[in-house]
């Protein structure tokens, strides 16, 4: 059997079949509804384990979206990205970062689950802790006959600066930016 062209550059691909950009956003979409089922099924170390999961998805798509780019793609997008004398990467993550907010944590809590300790490109106002204990309450015209009128959650939060976000929210966030750049320069279904 003859291979498609395309197939020659997943022969050193290691990503059990997560094979494009679109791919990998499908796959941090997924954690997010994860994350949603861990938190209301009240499974503080599923949710910890769902989140720093998506967090690294959502950074990691970043690496993806510049491997499949087109060069004249790259050339634009350096053109407006900070840290000059930095790697082309490493400024291409400051450029999409200088756009979503959302990146930023994610890379956050990325670099921290894979390294412990920052040396570098960290930010001193995003924190984590442990997942909060709620009890969600429903609200008129939320539930259906036999419904729980209230459910006891382990929501993972984020601390950025003065704000505590939802850090399902903030997966959101960034899986959408990140869709949106990806369709808008048609890379959804390149292989990285």
């Amino acid at each position: 059997m003859k291979e498609r062209p395309d197939e020659v550059a997943f022969k050193g691909l290691r990503s059990f079949g997560i094979r494009t950009v679109g791919d990998m956003l499908s796959k941090l979409e997924w954690e997010i509804g994860q994350l949603y089922n861990a938190e209301f099924s009240n499974n503080p170390t599923a949710a910890s384990y769902i989140a720093v999961n998506a967090s690294i998805t959502a950074w990691h798509t970043v690496d993806w979206i510049w491997a499949c780019s087109r060069s004249s793609q790259k050339e634009a997008w350096l053109a407006e990205a900070p840290l000059k004398g930095k790697l082309p990467l490493t400024r291409f993550g400051a450029f999409l970062k200088e756009k979503q907010r959302a990146l930023l944590i994610c890379q956050e809590v990325a670099n921290s689950a894979k390294h412990l300790e920052l040396k570098s490109f960290w930010d001193p106002d995003v924190s984590t802790d442990a997942p909060t204990h709620v009890t969600v309450y429903a609200r008129a015209g939320t539930m259906a006959a036999g419904d729980a009128i209230a459910r006891h959650s382990s929501i993972v939060m984020i601390r950025d600066g003065q704000s505590n976000l939802v850090a399902r929210a903030v997966f959101g966030q960034a899986s959408d930016f990140l869709h949106d750049f990806v369709h808008a320069n048609n890379l959804t279904n390149l292989p990285a």
